[in-house]
């Protein structure tokens, strides 16, 4: 899977995302791999250009442009339906990490599932953003996996181990 100058390897059983335009705020080009959780619900993964608006102050920096990212998919407009508001995080890291010999930062936290009448195969989802200054701009990648689904979560490793700058 590639766009934004990153790539992710698609683990088995996971398609080529179409229709799910930009799903990340700050996020465009985005291309994706989804796979199915429950009833409609999917997880998805996905590579994009990081671009902020210049009335925003144009491109903050990797550190606050993955809280940006990994944030606004937890306000009530985004996730409030799935997560509640506030959203409970457990196993929260936000620190500075290294992708393909490039800095990045990586923000990344299981989000309780605030109503579990939506999905019953999960209480949480892991939730990882990366935003990684390539040579060609900033670039990210927005990926989750449902808790309890071993393989997706194991799927989800293999992707964040195999993300490199192309």
């Amino acid at each position: 899977m590639r766009g934004g100058g990153l790539e992710f390897p698609q683990p088995e059983g996971w398609e080529l995302g179409t229709g799910w335009g930009n799903q990340s705020a700050y996020v465009t080009d985005q291309h994706h791999a989804d796979q199915p959780v429950e009833a409609g619900w999917y997880t998805l993964a996905g590579v994009g250009t990081v671009e902020f608006p210049e009335e925003e102050g144009g491109y903050p920096g990797a550190e606050e442009a993955a809280r940006a990212i990994f944030l606004c998919a937890l306000e009530p407009e985004q996730g409030g339906e799935l997560y509640g508001d506030p959203a409970m995080l457990r196993n929260y890291r936000d620190e500075a990490t290294m992708i393909d010999g490039h800095d990045a930062w990586i923000v990344s936290a299981d989000v309780v599932i605030s109503d579990l009448a939506l999905l019953h195969s999960t209480d949480a989802w892991r939730r990882v953003v990366i935003v990684v200054d390539t040579p060609d701009g900033p670039a990210a990648f927005d990926g989750g996996a449902a808790l309890g689904h071993d393989q997706q979560v194991a799927d989800l490793e293999t992707m964040l181990e195999g993300l490199t700058v192309l």
